[in-house]
């Protein structure tokens, strides 16, 4: 009868894995495409609070509450502030995409992965820094940093 080898298993971890695309003209259409959609649909959403807030500032000036009037148009003008704001931070993020060079990397963002680590391992290789590049959507690199 043989005898099975135990092997133990370590802690699974959780490491920080970056995500970099290679600019290609895909990537520049594909990126302003959708910073176009996002800022659409914060100008949208602000049309949409200035609708709600005419409809319910004249039903507080007829009912007199105007102290409520006030607190509700401040925290319009905080909301439409932070709108107008993540509009400009978009708007640079494009135009910071357009003069991109063809074939640069551009910082996509961060995801996360888990990984054992094992009795004997090289912990700082395990847990250590990844990329994964991506071309049109493609994996093309994965890289340890």
């Amino acid at each position: 009868m043989k005898k099975e080898k135990k092997t133990a298993k370590g802690p699974v971890l959780k490491r920080a894995v970056k995500i970099k695309a290679v600019v290609t003209e895909k990537f520049k259409l594909d990126s302003e495409t959708e910073i176009r959609a996002k800022i659409e649909k914060l100008d949208n959403a602000a049309r949409q609070i200035d609708q709600q807030v005419q409809s319910y500032a004249s039903e507080m000036k007829k009912a007199g509450k105007l102290k409520e009037l006030e607190n509700l148009k401040r925290q319009v003008a905080q909301e439409k502030g932070r709108l107008a704001l993540q509009k400009k931070v978009f708007q640079k993020q494009a135009e910071e995409i357009s003069r991109l060079l063809l074939g640069a990397e551009y910082p996509r963002g961060t995801m996360e992965s888990w990984v054992e680590v094992n009795v004997g391992d090289d912990f700082y290789k395990k847990v250590g820094g990844l990329e994964i590049l991506l071309q049109d959507g493609i994996v093309k690199d994965i890289r340890r940093s």
